[in-house]
Formats: C-alpha cells, structure tokens, sequence
C-alpha cells in the first residue's frame, strides 16, 4: 500500500520529508548471489559519492546467471498476495508462457543493434527473476501482468527493487528520506528509449512510479 505521508489525527503543521542523505551511484554493486534479495538498505550501503558514469546504463553489471532461482525465505511478497503451490506441468506451462513473452521482447531488439547485447543481457535477467518468482509461489495473473507492463516500460505497485534494477539497469540517482520514522527511496531511471522514470520504494517494494 502506498504510504501517503500522513497517519490519521497527526499534525498537519509537517511540511515535508525529512532528506537523510542523497546518494549518486557510481558502482552498481551485486543484486546479490540471490536474485530476489529485497532489503532495501543494502541497496543503499555505498561509499562516499562519486561522479556519475557517463553512461550509467553500459555501466558493467554483477548479477546471477539466469534461471538461478530465488533462495526460500528471502523474497518479501507485497501485502495481500497469497503464495500458491504449482503442479510441475503448471510450473511448465508458466514458465513457457514468461519465456514467450521475453523472446518477442528480445526479436525487437535486432531492429536497434547499437543496444541489442546490453538489451538482451538486461531482458535474460529478468527472465530470469520472474522464472525464480513463479518457483516461489507468486500468483501467475500477478507475474503475467507484471511481465506485460514491465516490457512495456511500466512499473507496478508491489515490484521487487531488484526487478526493476534487473530491468533497467542500476538507477542513475538513489535519494533516501523519512517521514514519521517510515524510510523509503526515491531512485532515477534510464529506460532502453532514453528517458528517466522515477519510482519510489519502501521496505524493497515499489510503492509508487512517477
């Protein structure tokens, strides 16, 4: 659920976030040995800011080979969702289903060969973390509009962080801030046609997309 800044009955006289700090990214990091890490904070453990890579978006990448899977326990569901249990024909049949959709995204590609190679390593990835989220239960009516709206450029409430870092490539900017007590980042991306979208995450879940 998206936090609005207010609680019932508290004071109006608030006038804004509290900023804790802006951060510039200019090393990525590892989205983790585990695809589907949603702690956000570790997102935000970096050293003293540095320049921005002129081109974050070719900026080299440390993630897991594809189709490695999540690790039990460590994926934080958004509220509400209730995970489900797959026949492994239905697991089949889902996972086949995600693969199409990736390969008709990948075939695009070959008319913008200047970004195929980094496009495709970004789409295989994500491939990837979707297979791990069908492996640990997410709804297959969840994922499959997910995967529609991610490949079209749209971010939806309740993504994990990492997805979306999976998808776009680490964000250019990262700001952190804090109202009443509840943390949440606000992170820049460069989507594949070159403009920036902002997206806003609390607790690893995007909460809202600008």
């Amino acid at each position: 659920m998206l936090y609005n800044g207010y609680r019932p009955g508290a004071p109006r006289a608030y006038r804004g976030p509290l900023v804790i700090a802006p951060h510039w990214r200019s090393s990525p990091g590892d989205v983790a040995s585990n695809p589907a890490n949603a702690n956000a904070v570790a997102r935000t453990q970096e050293s003293t800011p540095e320049s921005k890579d002129p081109n974050p978006g070719i900026a080299a990448q440390h993630f897991p080979r594809m189709g490695q899977g999540a690790q039990p326990g460590s994926i934080n569901p958004p509220a509400g969702v209730k995970l489900q249990t797959l026949s492994p024909v239905e697991r089949s049949e889902a996972a086949d289903h995600i693969n199409h959709k990736f390969q008709q995204a990948e075939d695009k590609t070959t008319a913008q060969p200047w970004l195929a190679q980094q496009r495709r390593g970004r789409l295989e990835q994500s491939r990837g973390y979707f297979i791990s989220l069908i492996d640990f239960g997410y709804p297959l009516l969840l994922l499959d509009t997910w995967c529609d709206d991610l490949l079209d450029d749209q971010v939806d409430t309740g993504m994990p962080v990492d997805l979306i870092d999976l998808y776009w490539g680490q964000p250019v900017s990262t700001q952190e801030y804090v109202e009443y007590y509840l943390p949440y980042q606000v992170c820049t991306y460069q989507t594949p046609d070159g403009n920036f979208r902002q997206v806003t995450f609390q607790n690893g879940l995007v909460a809202q997309a600008m």
